[in-house]
């Protein structure tokens, strides 16, 4: 869990390191013995968390805590999403097989596909026939060496078939093993090809 101050709570960092043991599930023994503090530094922490959230038990910290991270996370998710709503260009992510798992509005509407088939087909649906082998092309090498890479490709635009000119940049969002969890794609709109 992931421990986000905000202007009530205002936890030091000794203190968002508390409350992330202790909604991990640890006893204060075990955060004690993790943070290198004694048990008697603990419980100052403890009673200073309580003043702080006006609480009475060591529970009640940890979910008033914990609701007030939710706030903030769906406050942050909702600004996000209307940041990509508003942005002029694609914006989708990949899972390491390959499947879209999120899009935004934009590339919907350009390419006037339902969700099922942009979890499907993806940009592929998109761009010109002659465009799809040197596309598979990169998209083998970015899976297989895992590193981001970015093209001009053409993309058709679904209302007119008016073809684009688009950058395209895919690049991998890795966890902390380095492990590969999603890939992010964006395409920028050059300017028209031509008219089908």
């Amino acid at each position: 869990m992931t421990v986000m101050s905000s202007t009530v709570t205002s936890l030091s960092v000794r203190q968002e390191a508390v409350m992330r043991l202790a909604a991990d599930g640890l006893a204060d023994k075990e955060i004690a013995i993790k943070l290198g503090l004694s048990l008697g530094t603990l419980r100052t922490y403890w009673d200073r968390m309580r003043k702080k959230t006006d609480s009475r038990s060591r529970s009640e910290i940890i979910a008033k805590i914990s609701r007030e991270n939710l706030d903030v996370l769906r406050r942050e998710l909702d600004l996000q999403r209307l940041l990509l709503k508003g942005l002029p260009h694609a914006l989708w992510t990949v899972t390491p097989n390959g499947t879209f798992d999120f899009w935004n509005d934009w590339f919907a509407e350009f390419g006037g596909m339902s969700p099922a088939e942009i979890a499907k087909e993806g940009c592929r649906a998109l761009m010109l026939p002659e465009d799809l082998p040197a596309s598979a092309t990169r998209w083998k090498q970015a899976l297989d060496t895992g590193q981001p890479y970015s093209t001009m490709v053409r993309l058709v635009r679904a209302k007119d078939r008016m073809v684009h000119w688009h950058d395209l940049r895919l690049f991998p969002l890795r966890s902390p093993e380095g492990i590969i969890e999603k890939w992010v794609g964006s395409a920028h709109p050059i300017a028209p090809a031509y008219m089908d």
